[in-house]
């Protein structure tokens, strides 16, 4: 396996990184080593590191539900009060849109839904 040393140190050496992405995923037997990480494109780099697509898009869809979550960690962004959000006091219904939820726990969601985080990201 060869070696292929990605440096990424200004914005245009950056915007020819992402244009020139698609190409990278084609290269099987390449392994991407970042000179230096400026612009935090680890995770990048990880990703086209990994060869089977399906591992692959595994990890994308796994760290972006983890950025998503981290953006959010310990805000309220609904409104919780007594497991009822703001549309919902004075009703006897609880725990927002995931009380049909069969991932729904007390804990709150059991799985790693990037379209429920993409949703309150857009909010």
């Amino acid at each position: 396996m060869k070696n292929k040393i990605i440096k990424v140190s200004n914005d245009k050496e950056l915007l020819s990184f992402f244009r020139k992405l698609w190409l990278y995923k084609l290269q099987k037997n390449t392994l991407f080593i970042l000179e230096e990480d400026i612009f935090e494109l680890n995770k990048i780099i990880a990703a086209l590191n990994i060869k089977n697509r399906k591992k692959r898009i595994e990890f994308v869809y796994d760290e972006s539900c983890f950025e998503v979550d981290n953006c959010f960690k310990n805000k309220n962004i609904c409104g919780f009060i007594n497991n009822q959000r703001y549309t919902q006091r004075g009703t006897n219904k609880y725990n927002g849109c995931c009380r049909i939820c069969r991932y729904q726990s007390s804990k709150g969601c059991t799985t790693s839904n990037f379209v429920v985080n993409y949703f309150f990201a857009q909010r």
